[in-house]
């Protein structure tokens, strides 16, 4: 008789998600938080790749379709990184050894806000004044910044966003913007932790992992989030991350 208990499959681990191949010695294997992280994860660019096919459809030239595969492309190929990151263990967000390439960070801001521009109607702004770049991972910094965007998205009641991307001091800041309902003072800080929601949110789908993510992908670079209110009313989430 097989030693596997009931609706159990290769490579499953207790605790763990049934992954194929699982390299035991290494423990490649999910824990449900990861999976749960990168389920949440991997709807930022599903969406993109859902928005893009419609403008696919409705392309009215040769070169805007080249635009659009562009961006569906790139939509495709950071949903194999995701996967491939989960697979290989690497998929939390921690701080990496070794030496970082250079991340554009005005680069990156503009990609994310093609893709909510792709796959909403909110208006997105980016303001760059010069190229920002910061050693890093690029996947864990896009992936902040998709959870930002999202964040803003589901409840910013369909306000414009605004990206901002500038140098202070001797830091990189990231900030997103919305002029929804904003998050009282006291609960500033707490949202930047797992599983947290508004009790006033409970109506709009979400799982409260984005802010949380966010607030991983800062400390794994050295920097942190910080949940502000912004100028006129609404929500503005500030990623402070270091030059060097």
């Amino acid at each position: 008789m097989s030693g596997r208990g009931p609706n159990r499959s290769p490579g499953y681990i207790e605790g763990k998600m049934p992954v194929d191949n699982m390299d035991t010695e290494h423990d490649c294997g999910l824990t449900v938080e990861d999976a749960r992280m990168l389920m949440h994860d991997l709807r930022a660019p599903m969406t993109a790749i859902v928005g893009y096919s419609g403008m696919l459809r409705r392309a009215s030239s040769a070169e805007e379709s080249e635009r659009i595969l562009d961006g569906l492309e790139k939509a495709v190929v950071r949903m194999d990184a995701m996967l491939e990151s989960a697979a290989s263990g690497q998929f939390k967000p921690k701080a990496r050894s070794g030496t970082h390439d250079p991340v554009d960070l005005c680069g990156l801001a503009q990609d994310a806000a093609r893709d909510i521009r792709a796959s909403s109607e909110i208006e997105v702004t980016v303001e760059c004044a010069d190229q920002v770049a910061v050693p890093g991972d690029s996947l864990l910094l896009r992936r902040g910044l998709d959870n930002l965007l999202t964040n803003a998205v589901l409840y910013g009641d369909g306000t414009p966003i605004e990206i901002r991307v500038y140098v202070a001091r001797d830091s990189a800041v990231v900030e997103v913007c919305d002029h929804g309902p904003g998050i009282p003072e006291e609960e500033r800080e707490r949202v930047l932790l797992p599983l947290v929601r508004l009790d006033r949110d409970a109506a709009t789908s979400g799982t409260g992992l984005g802010l949380s993510v966010v607030a991983n992908v800062a400390e794994a670079h050295g920097g942190r989030a910080r949940v502000l209110e912004s100028d006129g009313g609404g929500t503005t989430v500030r990623l402070e991350l270091p030059l060097g």
